[in-house]
């Protein structure tokens, strides 16, 4: 009884391996090109014609072909018809036609099951004759390389508007994958001056391109051509022109008085971080660290020194601990509430580590608060950041539209002069910020105040300096980049060590040329820590070649 059971459960496995296998054999299709012959005319005035007859083998049953012609090397393609192999023109929904990113799609619907058919794609083509100094030429790509079935027979026949000499005309051919210079000498001039070329077994994803050259004076360069090239090259000279009287009118200062003088303190009111933004019209990672060592100096939080250990070696990171209430506090600007919120999120005591890969996501929010504040308080006409940022959005869009016109639709002289323009754009908009008559005084005073903490002379015992303006004056000074200045001024009169500073091994002799190299170090490790994000990778992969011409693009069918 098992037995037979066995039997008849391995005659259902066969009875249905060939069911599916009959079924897989019965929905099994194929198709190939058994003839593409293009047949070119160039015209007078340098417009060209071109007919492809494609003779199609189709093994299963299909519905529809399509012919994708690639937009480049070439300005305009129009007029595009296709007949069926009675000449008939095709109309309604027997043919699709529509235009893409780069390429013209000519989409033939049918019905065709094991059986050879064979259409005629025909369009006009304008800006697509090369213009040199001793002869012009096309450089076309005859068929389609993008598509996975091979061509048995290639022709491709180029007329010219009037016979001449073979002594006179160029032709070359290449054959192969994209950019391969493989050259076939498979090639003729017939009798009637018609330039000839040919090829056979064309495999998959293989181009076959032609070079036509004839002398000068046959084909007649349109207007267009030959100014279209000093049009392009006016558009980035009007850009500068626009942006630079836009510049004058409205992005310079107003002129600042006079020579700049020692100033002994910094503008009232104003945040080292205000400063930063000020002087240079964008904020830096430095002028966070800077703040945080002003908001320890004025009791807000506490700055420890950690050591961290690793297999091979030792180094120094930084803890903070929050010492007060601030979210509240009236003597605090947004700018410092929002720095704190964020060095404190998780909790009253964080170290450096902790920070790392996290911090800079709260950077840009930071930036545009100090912006806000700085234009809001008078120093500038309009935020500098977002004065920065339209231009430079605008300048991008440039760039982008530029290399979309050089990669996509082959324009190259239109994609550099535009993405060159873009690059101009983005330059000036980083000049455009302006200060106000209160905004370039302050600046004045800022100039005025960095004199006085850059100045090699030292404070002496004897003079009458209190120490502690080492201390508040220090954070304005890392702003400046005269930190080690200012603290070579005060290496004689301050001995006393700062409570919101605990080094690694406590203060069992102050030095403050030791404090001023730990302050650098912190300084570095806080701009380098605040301001990382997690790392990603990535990678990289004479003349004439195959698929360098115009045209070309793929063919499909389903």
């Amino acid at each position: 009884m098992q037995l037979k059971l066995l039997r008849i459960f391995v005659f259902i496995l066969i009875l249905g391996g060939f069911c599916l296998g009959g079924a897989n054999f019965a929905f099994a299709k194929s198709w190939d090109f058994e003839k593409w012959v293009s047949d070119i005319t160039i015209n007078p005035d340098a417009t060209f014609l071109v007919r492809e007859m494609q003779t199609v083998n189709f093994s299963g049953s299909f519905t529809w072909l399509k012919r994708d012609i690639a937009i480049k090397r070439f300005k305009k393609i129009s007029n595009i018809a296709v007949y069926d192999e009675n000449g008939r023109r095709l109309s309604g929904n027997e043919v699709e036609i529509s235009r893409g990113i780069g390429n013209v799609s000519v989409k033939i619907n049918m019905q065709a099951t094991d059986e050879q058919r064979t259409w005629t794609i025909e369009y006009k083509i304008s800006g697509g004759i090369g213009f040199f100094k001793d002869y012009d030429e096309l450089y076309w790509n005859a068929i389609s390389g993008t598509r996975d079935v091979p061509i048995k027979s290639v022709e491709v026949f180029v007329h010219l508007p009037q016979k001449v000499a073979k002594d006179q005309l160029r032709q070359k051919l290449f054959i192969g994958a994209a950019r391969s210079q493989n050259e076939s000498r498979d090639f003729e001039i017939l009798e009637d001056g018609i330039l000839h070329y040919q090829g056979q077994d064309i495999a998959p994803y293989t181009d076959f391109t032609i070079v036509a050259g004839w002398p000068r004076g046959i084909v007649h360069q349109d207007w267009w051509t030959i100014i279209s090239p000093y049009f392009w090259i006016l558009i980035p000279i009007i850009t500068f022109i626009l942006l630079f009287l836009k510049w004058w009118k409205s992005g310079r200062d107003p002129k600042m008085k006079g020579t700049v003088i020692p100033q002994y303190e910094p503008p009232k009111e104003m945040t080292p971080g205000e400063m930063g933004v000020l002087i240079r019209e964008k904020m830096e990672v430095k002028d966070i660290s800077a703040t945080l060592v002003d908001l320890a100096r004025r009791g807000y939080l506490k700055i420890l020194e950690q050591e961290k250990h690793n297999f091979i070696s030792s180094s120094k990171t930084y803890n903070f601990i929050l010492q007060k209430r601030f979210q509240s506090d009236t003597n605090l600007k947004e700018h410092e509430k929002l720095i704190l919120s964020n060095i404190f999120s998780s909790g009253e005591e964080v170290s450096l580590d902790d920070l790392k890969n996290n911090f800079y996501r709260h950077i840009p929010s930071i930036d545009n608060v100090i912006s806000q504040e700085v234009t809001m308080d008078g120093y500038f006409t309009q935020d500098p950041e977002k004065e920065v940022k339209k231009y430079v959005a605008f300048g991008v869009f440039l760039l982008f539209l530029g290399g979309f016109l050089l990669f996509y639709f082959h324009q190259i002289i239109a994609g550099i002069v535009i993405s060159l323009s873009g690059i101009l754009v983005i330059i000036f908009g980083h000049f455009m910020p302006a200060r106000t008559a209160k905004g370039t005084e302050v600046k004045w005073q800022t100039l005025g105040f960095k004199m006085f903490l850059s100045v090699a002379e030292r404070f002496h015992l004897k003079a009458n300096v209190d120490p502690r303006m080492f201390e508040k004056y220090l954070s304005f000074a890392m702003v400046l980049g005269v930190e080690k200045q200012w603290a070579d001024r005060f290496a004689d009169i301050y001995i006393e060590p700062p409570n919101w500073y605990v080094p690694l091994a406590g203060w069992t002799a102050f030095s403050l040329g030791d404090f001023s190299d730990n302050l650098s170090s912190m300084s570095n490790s806080f701009s380098s820590v605040l301001s990382s994000s997690p790392s990603s990778s990535s990678g990289f992969g004479g003349g004439g070649f195959a698929g360098g011409g115009g045209g070309g693009g793929g063919s499909s069918a389903g």
